[in-house]
């Protein structure tokens, strides 16, 4: 979240979001899911950089997603198989 500090609205969205997916509220969700693709879009579209660090922001980011996946789903596996 270091990033979107001057940008609140990303932070709102995956709050609403976190929410909505623990009550089980699927227009919630939807409504989440989408503020959420807004804000990283015109967040994205506001920035004042280039092209090329961009582009760097969303590969490491996805980069660090990924790797927080595969450790997650690793630990969900093990733990089930005890």
């Amino acid at each position: 979240f270091l990033p979107t500090i001057f940008s609140p609205f990303i932070s709102g969205a995956i709050l609403i979001l976190i929410l909505n997916y623990h009550l089980g509220y699927r227009t919630g969700i939807t409504i989440g899911v989408i503020a959420l693709v807004y804000s990283v879009s015109q967040y994205y579209y506001d920035l004042n950089w280039t092209l090329l660090q961009k582009s760097i922001v969303l590969m490491v980011s996805g980069v660090l997603f990924l790797l927080a996946y595969f450790i997650f789903n690793k630990r969900i596996a093990n733990h089930e198989a005890n």
